[in-house]
């Protein structure tokens, strides 16, 4: 019989081991998309926002993420601005138009 030494101390964990297993990053660029980098947007909104968002989720076949909701919400706003339709007026719409369509 071999001498082991028992301890109660736990072996550390290597780099390879503190990451995250493949499958959660594989998921997270499914979600996200490949190579799109993602910037927070704070938006303090009055109460009847986030109300009617959360009706809207929950009516949707799949339960849509609210997120995925405000995205689609930035994409209409994104086009009436570059159809020159926004509320706030823009002084130079084919500028706008441009950098709008640099950033696609």
């Amino acid at each position: 019989m071999t001498d082991a030494k028992l301890s109660t101390a736990r072996p550390s964990r290597t780099k390879a081991q503190a990451s995250e297993p493949a499958h959660v990053e594989k998921a997270r660029v499914s979600v996200t998309g490949e190579g799109v980098k993602e910037k927070k947007i704070p938006l303090l909104a009055p109460e009847r926002y986030h109300k009617a968002l959360q009706e809207i989720k929950g009516m949707t076949s799949d339960s849509t993420p609210v997120k995925y909701l405000l995205l689609e919400a930035i994409d209409d706003l994104i086009e009436k601005y570059e159809r020159g339709e926004g509320r706030f007026e823009v002084e130079n719409i084919p500028e706008l138009r441009r950098r709008l369509q640099a950033l696609k």
